[in-house]
């Protein structure tokens, strides 16, 4: 078993890209929670200073807490964690732009908050 395999989570990375590591300090703590089990409960989300972190920032903020609610609740209903990620990836306006703005990831919620 993983160490954390009951506790979902949620990382908002804040940076620049102007810098060559973007949200490297998000990146790896998400990638380490992820690692040792831990289930996302909303996507990875990367604010850029260069453009505005409001525009990640407020969506993130307006749907982290119901993100979480939900894997409680949910747990292992699978389906409802692909519609609340897609939900937040509509907020969020996730991209493929190279992970700039918002790093989307595919990991579904399996497990709940402890």
């Amino acid at each position: 078993s993983s160490p954390l395999e009951n506790v979902a989570y949620a990382v908002l990375g804040l940076g620049d890209t102007n810098y060559d590591q973007f949200c490297g300090s998000a990146k790896l703590v998400d990638k380490k929670m992820s690692d040792w089990g831990a289930q996302r409960a909303v996507p990875l989300a990367c604010a850029d200073e260069a453009t505005g972190l409001e525009a990640t920032v407020e969506p993130w903020l307006d749907g982290v807490l119901e993100g979480l609610e939900k894997a409680c609740k949910e747990g292992g209903k699978e389906e409802e964690n692909v519609k609340l990620s897609e939900e937040l990836d509509q907020k969020l306006n996730v991209s493929d732009d190279g992970g700039k703005a918002v790093q989307k990831t595919d990991i579904p919620l399996s497990t709940a908050l402890v």
